[in-house]
């Protein structure tokens, strides 16, 4: 009984669906359809989105900016770039709803005091511009040799080929939701996204590469440190397939 017991336990768990961290999952969006919101991020990174861009990972973290890392051709070679907002979009719209009167304050007696005069207005106001064309954009770069890059490049494409939908999706209140895209020039534009992945899963070792990309645009990260984490890449992600 016990031998039947664990024989069906050994059937379950090889028949179980894969965890929907372990592969991407396709987007609408950011790089397909893009709503207001997804509008107003590509004409903010419009950079991050021209042609010469190679591949690119989108990243959108509760309560912080927004920022993108790529790789892409210059008339020097490839490069590895990163982008990031000085302040958020949706700053700008929360922004928008003080002035408009649509936010107020509460006091302990109930009494309500407009959100343009409080100093949480006047703090978000101070940093924010009230049109998010003009919030200033960071912007790091450095140049990377070919081989390397192709080798990113094998990565990224790896995994958005195998981006499929879920049975049961994986989203949370806060968090961050990575948007990975390229071009392939078999396949087209490739696209897919995951939401704060386990850094052991498959999508972790993928947003890994991706930060040790952004840390080597600061120059925090050597080309050879570089290529040996796109080596431990590729292994740990073929160790899994």
């Amino acid at each position: 009984m016990r031998l039947a017991v664990l024989t069906i336990a050994i059937f379950l768990v090889c028949i179980s669906p894969v965890s929907a961290q372990e592969h991407l999952v396709p987007e609408m969006h950011m790089f397909g359809v893009p709503d207001q919101y997804q509008q107003k991020i590509r004409q903010l990174f419009e950079e991050g989105f021209k042609p010469e861009v190679r591949a690119k990972v989108l990243i959108l973290e509760s309560f912080t900016t927004e920022s993108l890392v790529g790789i892409r051709k210059t008339s020097h070679g490839m490069e590895v770039f990163h982008l990031r907002a000085r302040s958020s979009i949706g700053d700008t719209e929360i922004l928008k709803e003080y002035e408009a009167g649509r936010i107020t304050l509460l006091d302990r007696n109930g009494n309500q005091t407009p959100g343009i005069e409080t100093k949480e207005y006047q703090d978000l106001k101070s940093r924010t511009p009230s049109d998010f064309r003009e919030i200033p954009i960071e912007s790091r770069s450095k140049s990377i040799d070919q081989g390397t890059a192709d080798l990113v490049l094998d990565v990224w494409k790896a995994m958005l080929l195998e981006t499929h939908y879920t049975k049961k999706g994986r989203f949370g209140k806060d968090g961050t939701t990575y948007y990975f895209s390229m071009w392939d020039s078999v396949s087209g534009p490739l696209t897919g996204e995951i939401w704060s992945p386990s850094d052991a899963s498959r999508t972790g070792r993928l947003v890994h590469l991706a930060n040790s990309l952004r840390r080597y645009a600061h120059q925090e990260v050597s080309e050879a440190d570089l290529k040996a984490i796109i080596k431990r890449t590729r292994l740990q992600l073929n160790a899994t397939r």
